[in-house]
């Protein structure tokens, strides 16, 4: 059963880099990589971390969210629904899904193009 409040899109390889084109996001100097966007959540990953970074993201609590589409960028407040860190020779993973708790109407209209610019 999908416990999800809105179906999730997948975003194109072709649109994620790590640089300042293309679809990233920051978590407090933190910078990612979304899997999967919906107006309600998004599926993150971020490699790479240091111990420290790792435990910053294990903490409890609410996080801010920098997300960069390619021109444009919106600002939301989110909560971890799930996560695992993996270590894996000496590198450390975060995978996750986060829900979006804050999010301003016009940061909302900009996620809404950028996911049906994804869905055409």
């Amino acid at each position: 059963m999908e416990k999800r409040g809105a179906a999730r899109v997948s975003i194109p390889e072709s649109r994620l880099m790590l640089k300042d084109e293309g679809v990233f996001f920051d978590i407090d100097e933190i910078r990612g990589r979304p899997v999967d966007i919906s107006l309600k959540g998004i599926g993150v990953e971020i490699p790479d971390l240091t111990p420290q970074q790792a435990e910053r993201l294990r903490g409890p609590g609410e996080l801010f969210i920098n997300l960069h589409l390619g021109d444009d960028a919106i600002s939301a407040g989110v909560k971890k629904a799930w996560f695992v860190v993996r270590e894996d020779g000496g590198r450390i993973l975060f995978k996750g899904g986060l829900s979006i708790d804050v999010i301003s109407p016009q940061d909302r209209l900009k996620l809404h193009g950028f996911i049906e610019g994804i869905r055409k």
